[in-house]
């Protein structure tokens, strides 16, 4: 009984065991919505798609910082199953280049280099 309920799954396992990682590979966790700065809470993002990618533009009650775009290019990666694309300060509008990763559907980090040096910057979903 137990064999036969065995060998009658077995086609279905093979196929799922094959698919899989196909669509894995194809699909990757949405940052659309808004995103809080888990150490400055008042810093916020929203991720909108463009042209293919995604950018994100700061959400702030100053006008001269509300609606400024602070990410672009977000592209998915899925060797490195991230995001890559530009962060730009919204301080003095330099450019660098980060990777973002989704930790799980709430939270997400990325990591900026400048030289020797690094900072990792961790956000939670607002709304989505």
């Amino acid at each position: 009984m137990i064999q036969k309920l065995l060998t009658s799954m077995l086609p279905a396992l093979g196929l799922y065991l094959t698919l899989m990682p196909c669509l894995r590979a194809q699909s990757h966790p949405s940052l659309l919505g808004i995103w809080q700065d888990e150490t400055h809470p008042d810093k916020l993002v929203q991720f909108f798609p463009h042209n293919g990618g995604i950018q994100g533009k700061a959400v702030s009650n100053d006008p001269a910082q509300n609606g400024k775009l602070v990410l672009k290019d977000l592209v998915w990666n899925s060797n490195t199953r991230s995001y890559q694309g530009v962060l730009i300060s919204p301080d003095d509008d330099r450019q660098f280049l980060v990777s973002l990763t989704v930790k799980d559907v709430d939270h997400f980090y990325f990591k900026v280099k400048v030289l020797l040096f690094s900072k990792f910057f961790h956000f939670k979903r607002v709304n989505g």
